[in-house]
């Protein structure tokens, strides 16, 4: 009987402790201050696309005259002290720059192309190319980095903003290249913005032509500057080149175009007040002018044609 009392009242006991405890009850926690923000990545190697290629493949026509590949190649990749190593068909230098120069004596893609190497990075647009008829335009995607990143490419042009996207996962030290006639075709005009996870991705544009069955020239469109109010182009016209710069604004923008030359300011009509419409890709025509360099305002991504 003793015994039963005891376990009677441990038990009204325990019961009032957690009856106590609810009332109490414990002090809230301080909500934590959100953060936002970026963990830049640490410094990556900057990154070459490697030779220009022939976009459809190269056909032997038994006469150098028409055949679309040749042998009469030169190339060269540099990267300074520190070297170079392979990345796809590039190569990638862990150093603070490189560069890659190569001629191309016959064939579709004959000319002078020259690029530079340049670090990963999220967020960038490329200004050039075109995929109507004998243009070619190929994208060439660099992961130089340790790790897996993701890329999202979307594509602007006379029109607007194009609903076709391109997403590409690239791994570690991998290269990935898309021949944007066959994702974009008939465009007269290219802009593009790439955004990658990570620690980014390098990008590069071959942008080829032909005039009939003759080369019209091949180069390398690298990444130029991100959406500003101010732009400076050097070294575009001049007394026998004809040129183009192309121009878009992401959001629409009244721009300002003015020429300068080696006697100052040159008559370019009908560029004060240009009106671009948002993701509208234009081009403007640049008079011929001996030391010309342009300036505009504002002026987001742009891209000398030649």
């Amino acid at each position: 009987m003793i015994r039963r009392v005891v376990v009677a009242a441990a038990a009204v006991a325990a019961i009032g402790a957690v009856v106590v405890s609810a009332r109490l009850g414990g002090e809230e926690p301080m909500p934590a201050a959100p953060f936002s923000g970026e963990v830049t990545p640490a410094a990556q190697p900057v990154a070459c696309p490697g030779p220009v290629e022939i976009p459809v493949g190269e056909i032997e026509g038994g006469d150098p005259a028409l055949g679309s590949g040749s042998d009469d190649r030169t190339y060269a990749g540099e990267g300074g002290a520190a070297g170079t190593e392979p990345l796809g068909a590039g190569f990638l230098v862990r150093g603070d720059a490189g560069a890659s120069v190569e001629r191309i004596g016959a064939g579709d893609v004959a000319g002078l192309a020259a690029a530079s190497c340049v670090a990963p990075t999220r967020d960038q647009w490329l200004v050039g190319g075109s995929t109507t008829l004998g243009s070619s335009a190929r994208l060439v995607l660099s992961n130089p980095s340790d790790a897996t990143t993701e890329a999202t490419v979307t594509y602007y042009g006379p029109l607007g903003k194009l609903e076709e996207r391109t997403v590409a996962t690239l791994a570690a030290g991998a290269q990935r290249e898309i021949l944007l006639e066959g994702v974009v075709p008939e465009v007269s005009a290219l802009a593009m913005r790439i955004v990658a996870t990570g620690a980014g991705v390098v990008a590069h544009l071959q942008d080829s032509r032909l005039d009939g069955f003759q080369a019209a020239g091949t180069d390398w469109v690298g990444r130029g500057a991100v959406p500003s109010t101010s732009l400076v182009v050097a070294g575009v016209g001049g007394a026998e080149a004809e040129s183009t710069l192309r121009i878009m604004a992401p959001e629409g923008a009244t721009a300002s175009l003015t020429l300068t030359g080696e006697d100052g300011i040159v008559e370019w009509g009908g560029v004060t007040a240009l009106s671009l419409e948002p993701g509208v890709v234009t081009e403007v025509e640049i008079p011929q002018v001996e030391g010309a360099r342009s300036r505009s305002a504002p002026i987001p991504p742009w891209s000398p044609r030649r």
